[in-house]
C-alpha cells in the first residue's frame, strides 16, 4: 500500500546516484554560506526589473517514533533567484543545488539539521539540468497561478519547484474569504491576550489593528483547502528595529479540502462504518496532516516582500490505530531573502513553455505513468524515469536471492523479509523479457551459486515475488508458467491467491486471467488442478471488484483522467455473463461453490439480478447449498443496494415454507444491511409466531447480540 505523503520534498529522492559521500566541514562554505554572510536587501517590497534572491532550505525525515530514532530522509539546499519581469509576471530559478540523503539514528527529526549531518548526492547533468529549468507564473496579491514550466519538463522535478513557490503564496488581500464566525470567540480571545502587543500601523495594511485573523480557500502544493491566516506584527532581526515587519502564519485545515492530491492502495479491503464517530474526515483517519507556513514580510499589504518564509508539516500514518506504532514524516522547508538588485541578466526562457495543468497543486503526472506500467505494461515510466537505471536485473535479484537463502538457512532472520521486500521492488521494473531471462537464469536452469537445495528454495521465493510484483508484465509471465506447466501445481495456486492483493488492476489483466480460468474449466484435467481452478475463479473475482466496485483505493489515473473508477458497464455486464454462463455449465457442486464464491468476491452491483433468480428459484431448482452462497454472495453489495437486498430476501425470511437453512441466512444479510425499524418491527412480531425453533432461536440470539455490541459498526 501506498500513501502519497505530500511532502514538498517528496521529488528528492528520484535523483539517486549511486556514489555518495560525506560533506566535511570545510565543504560548509558555499555560496549558499556566504550569500547570507554578505546579505545586501534594500529593497521593502518586489518591484518589476528587480532581481531577488532566495537562499532554500529543505529537509524531510520519516521514521517509527515508537520503535527507534531510526529516520530516512531527504535534505536540499539551493539558491533561488526570482526575476520580476513585469508586475506580476515573474521568472524563478534554483541554482547552485545541493541534495543529500540519510539512513540513521536522528534524536531530533523535527529540527533542521546540519547540512554534513546527511551524506550528499553527485547529481548528474541531466538532473542538474532538470532542476535548473526556469519556471514561470503569475504573482497577483501574493498569490501564485497560471504557472508554466519550460518543455521537457519532469513532475518530479515540477513538484520540487512547486514546493519553493508554496513558500511565495501568502494571501494578505483575503482573496476568497470565508465566514468567520465560527472562530469569532479564538479571535477575541487572542487579541485580549495580545492587549500589551505593539500595535500594527495602518502602513502594513492592517488597519492599526493588533492582530488579523480570516480563512480562505487557497490552492497550495498539498490541494485545494481552507487556509487559515493569523496575522501580527514586531520587528524581524534582520530589518530596522524601529520598523515594524509584518508576521503572518497560515495553517492548512486537512479537514476541509475540495481537493488532495492523494493516493491509496488496497484500501479496497476496509469495510465502511457510516455509524462510527466522525473524529476525522475520511481522509484524515489514517493520514492525519499539518501544515504550518510562517512568514516575515516588510512593506504593506498592496505591496509588500517577503523576508523570510518557513514551514513546518507533519505527516502521520495510522495503520491500525493510534496505540500501534506510527509512521512519521517530518518536513522543514526555509526560504530567507539574501540579496536584491536590478535585472542585469535576464533568465534564460523557451518559446516551448507548458501550462501547468494542476497549478501550484501537487502532480500526479509521475504516479499516473508508474501505474499505466503496472496495469498495462506502458513503457513511459521507464522511459522518463528520473531513477538510476538499473542495468543488470538478473544480478541484483541473484545478489538478493543469496541474501535471502543465507538468512534462511538455519531460520528465518530478521533481514530474510527486508530482501524479498527489495526483491519485489526490482520485479516491479521488470519488462515481459526481462521476466523471461529471469525465469531461465533462476527456474529453468540451475544457477552456479546454489546447491540443489538452495535452488528449490530460489524457486519458491522466485514464485511468490513475481504474483506480488503484481503488475502486467508479472501476471503475463505467471499464467504463461501455469499454462505450460512450468511450475508445480501447488505453487500455482498459491500464486494466484496472492494475486488478489496486486496494487493496480486493468481491463487487460482481468482478460488475460479469464482466459486461463476458462481454460483450466473447460480442459479434462486431474482433481488435484481443481485447486488452481479454484484460485484462478476467485482471483478473478477480486480483480473484478478492485476494478469495478466503489471502493476506497484512490488511484493516480482517476485523478487526473476522471473522477470515477475506470470500469465502463460493459466490462462489469461482461464478467457478471462470464461467471454465471461458467455457473450454469458447471455440474459438479464443488465448481458450482467456486464460482458463487468468485461472485461474492467480485461484489457487482449488476449480479444481484441473477443472484435473485437463484434464491427464488425463477427458472429452475437449486440446491440448498448454492441458495445460500447466493445469498451470501450479497454481502459485498450490502453498502451500495441495502434496500434492494431487503426487497430480495425479505419475502424469502418471511415464507414458513421455506427451508429454515435459507431463512436463517436471509435473515442474517438483512440483520446486516441495517435496516429501519418497520423492518426490525415485523422481525420482533414474527419471532413470537414463529414455528421453527431453528429460526426462532437464531432470530432472538442474533438480533440480541446486535442490540448488546459495542461495535460502533453495529448502531442503527
Amino acid at each position: 500500500m501506498k500513501v502519497l505523503l505530500l511532502a514538498v520534498l517528496c521529488g528528492l529522492a528520484v535523483a539517486r546516484i549511486p556514489k555518495s559521500r560525506s560533506v566535511s566541514s570545510s565543504e560548509e562554505k558555499l555560496p549558499y554560506y556566504q550569500m547570507h554572510k554578505n546579505r545586501d536587501v534594500k529593497d521593502k517590497a518586489f518591484h518589476p526589473g528587480k532581481e531577488y534572491q532566495f537562499t532554500y532550505n529543505g529537509q524531510i525525515l520519516t521514521g517509527i517514533p515508537g520503535a527507534d530514532k531510526q529516520h530516512s530522509g531527504s535534505r536540499i539546499q539551493a539558491l533561488v533567484t526570482v526575476q520580476f519581469q513585469t508586475e506580476q509576471r515573474v521568472v524563478l530559478q534554483l541554482g547552485s543545488i545541493r541534495i543529500a540523503k540519510a539512513n540513521r539514528e536522528i534524536r531530533y527529526p523535527r529540527r533542521t539539521l546540519p547540512f554534513r549531518v546527511f551524506d550528499e548526492i553527485e547529481l548528474d547533468q541531466e538532473h542538474r539540468e532538470k532542476l535548473h529549468k526556469p519556471i514561470h507564473f503569475t504573482y497577483t496579491n501574493g498569490l501564485v497561478h497560471d504557472i508554466s514550466f519550460e518543455y521537457g519538463e519532469q513532475p518530479w522535478s515540477a513538484n520540487i519547484k512547486r514546493g519553493v513557490l508554496n513558500l511565495l503564496q501568502v494571501n494578505l488581500k483575503e482573496h476568497h474569504k470565508l465566514s468567520t464566525e465560527p472562530v469569532e470567540g479564538r479571535r477575541n480571545a487572542i487579541a485580549s491576550s495580545e492587549s500589551t502587543s505593539q500595535e500594527v500601523s495602518s502602513e502594513l495594511g492592517v488597519n492599526s489593528q493588533k492582530w488579523r485573523f480570516y480563512r480562505t480557500i487557497e490552492k497550495t502544493l498539498e490541494g485545494e483547502c481552507e487556509t487559515e491566516y493569523s496575522v501580527s506584527s514586531m520587528p524581524w532581526k534582520h530589518g530596522d528595529p524601529t520598523q515594524a515587519v509584518l508576521n503572518v502564519t497560515k495553517s492548512i485545515d486537512f479537514e476541509k479540502c475540495n481537493k488532495r492530491p492523494q493516493i491509496k492502495y488496497n484500501w479496497r479491503f476496509n469495510d465502511a462504518c457510516p455509524t462510527c464517530e466522525p473524529k476525522y474526515q475520511e481522509d484524515e483517519k489514517f493520514l492525519k496532516s499539518s501544515t504550518v507556513i510562517r512568514f516575515n514580510i516588510t512593506g504593506t499589504s498592496n505591496k509588500f516582500m517577503i523576508e523570510q518564509a518557513e514551514a513546518e508539516s507533519q505527516y502521520t500514518f495510522v495503520p491500525m490505530s493510534e496505540d500501534a506504532n506510527v509512521i512519521n514524516t517530518y518536513v522543514i522547508q526555509k526560504l530567507e531573502i539574501v540579496k536584491t538588485s536590478q535585472i542585469h541578466t535576464q533568465l534564460p526562457t523557451s518559446s516551448q513553455t507548458v501550462p501547468s495543468d494542476s497549478d501550484m497543486i501537487y502532480t500526479v503526472d509521475w504516479d499516473m505513468w508508474k501505474e499505466r506500467f503496472f496495469m498495462e505494461g506502458e513503457n513511459t515510466f521507464l522511459s522518463k524515469t528520473p531513477y538510476s537505471q538499473i542495468p543488470d536485473k538478473v544480478r541484483v535479484i541473484a545478489e538478493l536471492l543469496q541474501k535471502m537463502v543465507a538468512s534462511m538457512a538455519e531460520h528465518v532472520e530478521h533481514q530474510a523479509p527486508q530482501w524479498f521486500s527489495r526483491l519485489v521492488t526490482v520485479l516491479r521494473m521488470a519488462t515481459r523479457q526481462e521476466f523471461e531471462q529471469i525465469h531461465q537464469t533462476f527456474y529453468a536452469n540451475k544457477h552456479e551459486h546454489f546447491t540443489p537445495e538452495e535452488h528449490k528454495k530460489v524457486r519458491e521465493i522466485l514464485v511468490s515475488a513475481v504474483a506480488l510484483a503484481g503488475t502486467k508484465d508479472s501476471v503475463s509471465h505467471l499464467i504463461k508458467d501455469i499454462r505450460e506447466k512450468r511450475i508445480p501445481e501447488y505453487q500455482q495456486s498459491q500464486a494466484l491467491r496472492q494475486l488478489m492483493s496486486v496494487r493496480v488492476v486493468s481491463e487487460q489483466m482481468i482478460h488475460e486471467l479469464k482466459t486461463l480460468c476458462e481454460e483450466l474449466s473447460h480442459a479434462n484435467t486431474h482433481y488435484s488442478t481443481f485447486y488452481v481452478k479454484q484460485s484462478c475463479w476467485l482471483t478473478y473475482g477480486s480483480f473484478a471488484n478492485a476494478l469495478c466496485t466503489p471502493n476506497d483505493d484512490e488511484l493516480a489515473i482517476e485523478q487526473k483522467v476522471r473522477p470515477e473508477k475506470i470500469c465502463p458497464v460493459s466490462l462489469k455486464e461482461q464478467i457478471v455473463k462470464t461467471l454465471f454462463e461458467q455457473l450454469e455449465r458447471s455440474e459438479r457442486w464443488e465448481d458450482q461453490l467456486v464460482l458463487i464464491k468468485a461472485i461474492s468476491n467480485a461484489g457487482l452491483d449488476t449480479s444481484i439480478f441473477k443472484l435473485e433468480k437463484i434464491i427464488k428459484q425463477v427458472h429452475k431448482r437449486y440446491p440448498v447449498f448454492l441458495r445460500v452462497e447466493a445469498i451470501l454472495a450479497m454481502k459485498n453489495i450490502r453498502d451500495q443496494m441495502p434496500l434492494k437486498i431487503q426487497k430480495v430476501l425479505i419475502p424469502v425470511f418471511t415464507n414458513i415454507r421455506e427451508h429454515p437453512e435459507i431463512r436463517v441466512t436471509a435473515l442474517y444479510e438483512i440483520l446486516n444491511t441495517q435496516p429501519e425499524r418497520p423492518i426490525l418491527e415485523m422481525i420482533t412480531k414474527m419471532i413470537n409466531t414463529e414455528p421453527s425453533r431453528h429460526v426462532q432461536s437464531f432470530a432472538y440470539s442474533y438480533m440480541t447480540s446486535l442490540a448488546n455490541s459495542t461495535n460502533p459498526a453495529s448502531r442503527t
